[in-house]
C-alpha cells in the first residue's frame, strides 16, 4: 500500500486531514503522526495520512482518503511534503481551508533546478502526475513559511490570488518547530481554521518576527 490512513471519529461533520511530512515515512503502526496535538480537541474528526512512497502526491491513493470523508467539511494541514500534499488534495475534493507550513512549490528538477535538498527522493519518483502545486479558486489557503533563501525560492512561485494568504516570518524550513517552541503552533492552527487571515496576523504579530505577509487580492 502506498497510502496509510488513520481516522479518529469524534462524531463531527468536520474533519481535519493531516498529511505527514517526509520524516514520518512508515505505516500507521509505526510512523509518528504529524500534528498529533490535534487529538486534544473534539470539535473535529482527525485523519492522519502517510504518503508511504514519499512521492509528493504522485502515488497518493486519493480514493482511499476520500472514502472516509463522505458528507464531511474538510480542512487539510501539513508540513513540508505534507503541506504540498494538503494543497494538492484540495483539487480532488472540496476543502474549506488548507493550512500549510513550509511547503514546496515543486521538487521537479525542470521547475526548481536550484532545489537540491530532496534529490534522493526525487530520483525515486518514476511517474510525475503532479509536477507543481495547483491552487483552486474556492479553498482558502493559509501558507506559513520562513524567510530564508530556499524557502522564498518556493514561496515566490506560488501565485497571487484572492484566496491564497502567505505569512512569511524569520526562519527556515523548520518554521513549524519554531512556532511549537513558542507555544503558539496549535493556537495558530485553530485560529486559522476559524478566523480571517488578517485576524491571525494581528493576533500573533507580537509573537512572530514577521518579514511580511500578503493576503489574497
Amino acid at each position: 500500500m502506498n497510502t496509510d490512513i488513520e481516522f479518529i471519529d469524534n462524531g463531527s461533520s468536520k474533519t481535519i486531514v493531516s498529511f505527514t511530512g517526509i520524516r514520518h515515512r512508515f505505516g500507521v503502526s509505526d510512523f509518528k503522526k504529524e500534528f498529533i496535538g490535534l487529538l486534544k480537541q473534539s470539535d473535529f474528526n482527525v485523519m492522519f495520512v502517510a504518503d508511504r512512497e514519499l512521492s509528493w502526491y504522485n502515488t497518493i491513493d486519493v480514493d482511499k482518503i476520500k472514502s472516509k470523508l463522505i458528507n464531511q467539511e474538510v480542512i487539510t494541514i501539513g508540513n513540508s511534503m505534507g503541506a504540498y500534499n494538503a494543497i494538492q488534495f484540495a483539487n480532488d475534493i472540496n476543502v474549506t481551508k488548507v493550512i500549510a507550513f513550509s511547503t514546496q512549490y515543486s521538487i521537479h528538477r525542470d521547475i526548481v533546478p536550484d532545489e537540491k535538498r530532496w534529490e534522493a527522493n526525487v530520483k525515486k519518483i518514476k511517474q510525475w502526475k503532479h509536477e507543481h502545486l495547483i491552487f483552486n479558486d474556492t479553498t482558502e489557503y493559509y501558507i506559513f513559511s520562513g524567510d530564508d533563501k530556499m524557502e522564498m525560492y518556493h514561496i515566490d512561485m506560488i501565485p497571487h490570488q484572492r484566496n491564497v494568504h502567505k505569512f512569511i516570518a524569520k526562519g527556515g524550513h523548520n518554521f513549524s518547530a519554531i512556532l511549537k517552541n513558542k507555544g503558539i503552533l496549535y493556537p495558530i492552527i485553530m485560529d486559522s481554521i476559524t478566523k480571517t487571515p488578517q485576524i491571525v496576523a494581528e493576533k500573533y504579530a507580537k509573537d512572530i518576527e514577521y518579514f511580511g505577509y500578503k493576503f489574497g487580492e
